[in-house]
């Protein structure tokens, strides 16, 4: 039978989060709003967790969970898009609505970003097929690490020169962990339950994303100085 209330309940809590970290960068952590949000992500979690666990064919087995392998293999994809894809998000108003970019030469400047991913990726699957997962799992993660913790010395007036090692470092992190971290998960399960790992990692790593975009793309609140941007709607924190 169709699991539609996981599916349901499952939406609602993912959009019950975005609210939430939107609502944190724009009211503040302890506003009404956040606080709401937060708590019905709280709830949604719950009931959406208790289906899964009622339901005799689940759209997400928890029970996959108990596997470390598994579990950390999701938590890393989860991580992993965080990073990428709400750095893509970042960096595309970073350098359009903060340094007046057109959109050409925002694109152009972040093929910086996208190339390490293209280039890295056959590297990354080799490596994996010689020596195991771990190891280029864990590279790949410092390197996502890297370029965000970068990301901290870059401001309004930065150069594109001071931009790009973050670019790069991100990029060559999800080049390099993709591979692994699908390989992980899926031979963390048996052999007929294969397609529903790639599926949750799929999940785990759109969830990411979903959530890198709301929490970097956030708008600063009032009580948070802005960046001045060169468009009159866009505003960045710092």
């Amino acid at each position: 039978p169709l699991d539609g209330a996981g599916a349901v309940l499952g939406a609602l809590a993912l959009t019950a989060c975005a609210l939430a970290l939107v609502q944190s960068g724009r009211q503040g952590v302890l506003a009404p709003w956040t606080l709401a949000a937060a708590a019905a992500t709280a709830v949604l979690v719950a009931l959406f967790v208790r289906a899964e666990r009622r339901h005799p064919d689940p759209m997400l087995p928890l029970s996959l969970f108990r596997d470390r392998r598994f579990s950390t293999a999701n938590a890393m994809a989860l991580v992993m898009n965080l990073t990428g894809i709400g750095s893509i998000f970042l960096f595309s108003l970073f350098l359009q609505g903060v340094q007046g970019r057109g959109p050409l030469e925002t694109g152009a400047a972040m093929l910086a970003l996208f190339v390490p991913v293209i280039g890295l990726a056959p590297l990354a699957g080799r490596l994996t097929a010689a020596y195991g997962p771990r190891g280029p799992a864990t590279a790949g993660l410092l390197l996502d690490a890297a370029g965000a913790a970068l990301l901290l010395t870059v401001g309004a007036s930065s150069s594109y020169g001071a931009l790009l090692p973050s670019l790069l470092l991100i990029g060559a992190g999800t080049g390099v962990m993709t591979t692994p971290v699908v390989h992980t998960a899926v031979g963390a399960v048996p052999e007929d339950r294969a397609a529903l790992a790639g599926g949750v990692n799929n999940a785990a790593r759109q969830t990411g994303g979903a959530i890198g975009v709301a929490l970097l793309g956030a708008p600063p609140g009032p009580e948070r100085p802005r960046l001045k941007s060169s468009h009159p709607r866009i505003s960045v924190a710092p």
